[in-house]
């Protein structure tokens, strides 16, 4: 659990122990789906579920790992969404900018503000105007983001008037990267359990990660050991850790693997995100 959501859960205990209703704070008191937005009323803007701050998962920039973030552009992942919730009494202030204010508003608009240091450019990104708290939107998978651009997602009140105040989540753009941690030493008479670590996936997802000899493919084609494949779910951040024993995925022994999550990339392309080498004796 993030801070913020610590923050938030805490409270709302402390509304209901005033006798005060309490805001929603996480999914066990989730709020009622597609509540209509409407005036005089507290929000915060929730990018993949995130406020304040979150992960955008793209695929092309460089992992989290290296040392500086690489020149380029990339593309989000799939399952991202922007969405809006609601505070029926105002939490205790955990940033200068998380909290909005609809004032007159009975729409939000989310965009994306994206800012390069070089070249020095600055632009916005429209992604949808929301009526609801509940509704989310889909940040298309069309989108190019710089990879070492500064991103905010920004939830503005639409009409709200003298007293409307925007929601801020700050992005920070990763790439899915796994890293399989060998054990040492590695043994050939026996199966090896290795530790995969996952970061820079889309948060607060579930995924399959599969063993392949290969990152990318055409379908119908489909060269992964279907029989050897591990259920994963990332935290707030987008990451994860789970145990994997590798089989031979090729013929010939020693075996050049790679373990990552399928992803559709294109038509009829598939690739393998976050894939990371491991020979199977």
């Amino acid at each position: 659990m993030t801070p913020f959501r610590r923050l938030l859960v805490a409270a709302a205990a402390a509304a209901l122990t005033t006798g005060v209703a309490a805001m929603v704070a996480g999914p066990a008191l989730a709020q009622p789906a597609q509540q209509p937005i409407g005036p005089k009323q507290y929000f915060a803007g929730q990018v993949n579920g995130n406020i304040g701050q979150s992960v955008l998962s793209v695929r092309g920039c460089a992992p989290a790992t290296t040392a500086a973030a690489a020149p380029g552009k990339g593309n989000p992942l799939p399952g991202q969404t922007v969405s809006v919730r609601e505070f029926v009494v105002p939490p205790p202030s955990v940033g200068p900018t998380f909290l909005g204010y609809t004032g007159r508003a009975h729409k939000v608009s989310v965009d994306l503000v994206v800012e390069m240091v070089e070249p020095p450019l600055a632009y916005q990104v429209h992604l949808a105007n929301l009526t609801a708290y509940g509704q989310t939107a889909a940040i298309p998978t069309t989108l190019s983001i710089p990879c070492n651009a500064v991103v905010t997602a920004v939830f503005n009140p639409l009409n709200g008037g003298a007293k409307e105040r925007v929601s801020d989540v700050n992005v920070t753009v990763e790439t899915p990267h796994i890293v399989a941690v060998a054990p040492t030493p590695i043994s050939v008479s026996s199966a090896s359990i290795y530790l995969l670590q996952g970061t820079g996936f889309v948060p607060n997802t579930g995924y399959t990660v599969v063993e392949c000899p290969s990152t990318n493919w055409i379908v119908p084609q489909n060269p992964c050991v279907t029989s050897n494949s591990v259920n994963v779910t990332t935290d707030d951040n987008g990451a994860f850790t789970h145990s994997f024993v590798p089989v031979p995925c090729t013929v010939v022994v020693p075996s050049t693997c790679y373990v990552g999550v399928a992803i559709p990339t294109g038509i009829d392309t598939i690739t393998l995100v976050g894939a990371d080498k491991i020979i199977v004796p």
